[in-house]
């Protein structure tokens, strides 16, 4: 596997603990509706290529093939774009720190949102966009800077 390909694994690593004094319904947005567009949202809206402005574009595999019948997409979402300049594909130094992940997150309505939503293909690849994101703490730890990603089959929400 090239180096690139681990480091993309790296860049897409999940934190998975949360500050234990936060509100649970607070912690993750999204966490409500199971995903980060809420309500009653489908598999295949709001669909968007990722941020213009990205600084990094990444073609992942291995997903399901879309068909005409049953379409797949690919969702994913990630902290604000880091103020301070880093690379994301070779060291997180330089990565800005939110203190809460409240602050790291905007919805998706907001004209920072760093995600997007793309149908995969019939050969089960996807190009995602993002903006070098942010981190935040976790209770006295700090997240390692990365991307959520969601895989939607067929028509569900």
């Amino acid at each position: 596997m090239p180096l690139s390909s681990y480091v993309a694994l790296t860049l897409l690593s999940v934190a998975v603990g949360h500050q234990e004094d936060e509100d649970m319904a607070r912690r993750l947005l999204y966490v409500k509706d199971r995903h980060i567009w809420g309500g009653t949202a489908r598999c295949s809206s709001h669909l968007s290529d990722g941020p213009v402005d990205a600084d990094v574009e990444l073609r992942l595999g291995g997903f399901p093939n879309s068909t005409a019948a049953e379409p797949v997409h690919l969702q994913w979402w990630a902290p604000r774009k880091s103020p301070t300049a880093y690379d994301p594909l070779k060291s997180p130094v330089g990565c800005s720190i939110h203190r809460s992940v409240l602050s790291a997150y905007p919805a998706h309505t907001d004209a920072d949102f760093n995600g997007g939503n793309v149908r995969v293909s019939e050969a089960g690849e996807a190009v995602i966009r993002v903006r070098a994101p942010a981190t935040y703490l976790l209770w006295r730890f700090v997240s390692v800077p990365h991307i959520h990603l969601r895989l939607c089959e067929g028509a569900s929400n």
